[in-house]
């Protein structure tokens, strides 16, 4: 397959690249396959290691490591670029589903909002649904990094039960604060994939509750603590986008009864 082509990025053997002058006929096969048998026979001196076409006739050319004499910098650059590219993405998706709802948001319009071709959303996302969860994980890692700053300086029980009202009053301000906030919300209220991936998120920061809460309620059973760790998250993510749909004087109303609720689960435990 190979008959009448030429290669001007490395140089083709020649006789005298084989052991004896001539090609070994022993040996049968694919192109591949020969050129492979006969290189690990050491009848070809390694010529051109560093050239695409004749790694990519190798079998085992992806596992290659990267040729030393290959342009420095040209990988991470290229990771750079389409971490930005990835980001323009979910920027974009977030914007329209703030403007329109996430319903009637298109590949093709996140694609003109982030200002590149239609194809290069589906390089990296295989749909919509694939970018809604990177927005998903990305809003988890904030959060995660939110939850363990209350966390912070905790001396004792009181203290602690403090810092979970504290994480309350946080999911409401940031609902009233961020509208992706809320698109988000329905966004995962209609996935059952990124249902799982909100519970796991939420197990994820009980977890780093329960660290802490242990150090405060030494008496307490870990399961116990861990219940009442979850309650008070679930209470505080769901109660944010309860109290919004509700006239003002009940949603006060409604927030202090949570908030007395999560101080009640845990003083429980003392």
């Amino acid at each position: 397959q190979y008959r009448g082509k030429t290669d001007d990025r490395c140089s083709r053997p020649k006789h005298s690249d084989f052991a004896g002058g001539k090609p070994n006929s022993t040996i049968t096969g694919t192109v591949s396959q020969r050129v492979l048998a006969i290189r690990n026979a050491g009848e070809i001196r390694p010529r051109g290691e560093d050239c695409p076409a004749r790694q990519a006739m190798l079998p085992d050319a992806r596992q290659r490591p990267m040729s030393a004499t290959a342009r420095p910098g040209r990988s991470t650059a290229t990771q750079t670029r389409s971490r930005a590219t990835v980001q323009r993405i979910i920027d974009s998706t977030i914007a329209l589903t703030i403007e329109k709802g996430a319903e009637t948001v298109t590949m093709t319009e996140i694609a003109q909002r982030a200002d590149i071709v239609i194809g290069a959303v589906y390089r990296y996302f295989e749909d919509k649904s694939a970018i809604n969860r990177a927005i998903l994980q990305q809003h988890n890692s904030y959060m995660e990094e939110r939850i363990q700053r209350h966390l912070a300086n905790i001396a004792d029980a009181d203290a602690f039960i403090h810092a979970m009202l504290s994480i309350y009053q946080m999911y409401d301000e940031l609902r009233s604060r961020e509208p992706m906030f809320g698109s988000l919300w329905s966004i995962v209220q209609g996935d059952s994939n990124l249902q799982t991936l909100e519970a796991q998120a939420t197990l994820t920061n009980a977890a780093h509750l329960l660290v802490e809460a242990r150090k405060h309620f030494p008496s307490a059973d870990d399961d116990a603590l861990m219940a009442s760790c979850v309650f008070a998250l679930q209470l505080s993510a769901t109660a944010s986008h309860l109290n919004r749909t509700m006239p003002k004087a009940l949603a006060q109303q409604m927030s202090r009864t949570h908030q007395q609720a999560i101080a009640n689960a845990l003083n429980r435990l003392r």
